[in-house]
């Protein structure tokens, strides 16, 4: 099996966890899990770097254009290009694995032991770059980005203590009877946002808009317990459709987690 790396910079995390599910589907026995934080690219080095490459040996870079192609990064800037030449450089010192890159960091799945450290450091040392952290770590579970990864049962799930840390903090109930509902609305939008674009695990979004909805029904209801349903919905839902409830009050508006 030839070295392989998937990059996912600039992608949703729960997709890393995706690719990290079928890396181990295909790996027959996976022992080791290899860490590596990369930096400096584009420093004063790595800049002379490519420059002696580019006068000297101009078939290091021509050979690279299909996979320029292929991987439609002679589309991005420079810096982008020099990452994915570096790295994919790096995971050839690396036989007979998988794995993927994102924001610099390379996760690869071994199965067996890497020892030769010290050729890793030489090649960064080279290209004039730094390894911030490269560690391997037993085949077992990976907490990671806010994420779960339990390699004994091969399941990909979203982090539990995240996803209740995120709900303890969007508490709709701490808010007193007379706390304006726009700004509960506009903090609440806050916390969705950065959820959405970090853990939105598309088998939660049905839990999560369930749960808003019904703490803020019963925070409207102790807020207004001498009116009924209807006229909460007309007041506090007046832009909904026959599709979907929406929530708002004063312009702001209740975002909606979607698939």
């Amino acid at each position: 099996m030839s070295p392989k790396i998937v990059f996912l910079t600039g992608q949703k995390n729960y997709y890393i966890y995706t690719h990290l599910y079928k890396i181990f589907k295909k790996i027959v026995d996976p022992q080791y899990i290899m860490i590596t934080i990369f930096d400096n690219f584009l420093s004063k080095k790595n800049k002379l770097w490519i420059l002696s490459n580019l006068i000297l040996e101009r078939k290091y870079f021509l050979s690279r254009i299909p996979y320029f192609r292929k991987q439609n990064i002679y589309k991005k800037n420079l810096k982008t290009i020099v990452q994915h030449l570096c790295i994919k450089d790096f995971s050839s010192f690396i036989q007979e694995t998988l794995g993927l890159e994102y924001n610099n960091i390379i996760i690869r799945i071994l199965s067996h032991k890497f020892y030769n450290n010290q050729i890793l450091y030489d090649f960064a040392l080279t290209r004039g770059l730094n390894i911030q952290f490269n560690k391997t770590y037993p085949y077992s579970s990976i907490f990671f980005l806010g994420w779960f990864f339990d390699g004994k049962i091969v399941n990909i799930r979203s982090h539990q203590k995240e996803f209740q840390k995120f709900l303890n903090k969007s508490q709709i109930s701490r808010y007193t009877p007379s706390y304006p509902l726009d700004q509960i609305i506009f903090e609440l939008n806050k916390k969705i946002h950065h959820w959405r674009n970090n853990y939105n695990e598309p088998n939660l979004y049905k839990i999560m808009n369930d749960y808003f909805f019904w703490r803020i029904w019963f925070w409207l209801k102790r807020r207004h317990k001498k009116k009924g349903s209807k006229w909460l919905y007309e007041k506090y839902w007046n832009q909904s459709t026959s599709r979907k409830w929406v929530l708002s009050s004063n312009n702001e508006y209740l975002i909606l987690l979607r698939k």
